[in-house]
């Protein structure tokens, strides 16, 4: 059972994730220190005496060019930057997207 929220940081984070839930954005809790990370449901109930709560991590997407000579590129690209890089021959557009490990 963790204890009640009795600092100044554990009460903005508390209120970071509730004005998250309020903006729309999902939320994850865990039970205890030991459980897994799961999606609240629609109207959750906030108990952050047995819980954690979060707010969602987004997975980043990055793009990296490879060149011909095996050269990799040092700027950042979207996928808007696709037909234009991929319209040459000496490019391959490759997308990473992160993955997330359970803490």
């Amino acid at each position: 059972m963790r204890k009640n929220i009795v600092n100044r940081e554990e009460i903005k984070e508390a209120i970071k994730v509730m004005q998250a839930r309020l903006d729309g954005e999902e939320i994850e809790c865990k039970y205890s220190d030991t459980g897994a990370w799961t999606q609240t449901n629609a109207r959750p109930t906030f108990d952050f005496k047995n819980r954690q709560y979060r707010i969602k991590r987004k997975p980043r997407t990055i793009y990296v060019n490879i060149y011909n000579d095996d050269s990799i590129s040092e700027g950042k690209f979207s996928p808007s930057d696709l037909d234009y890089i991929t319209s040459s021959d000496d490019v391959e557009m490759i997308e990473f997207i992160e993955v997330f490990k359970d803490e």
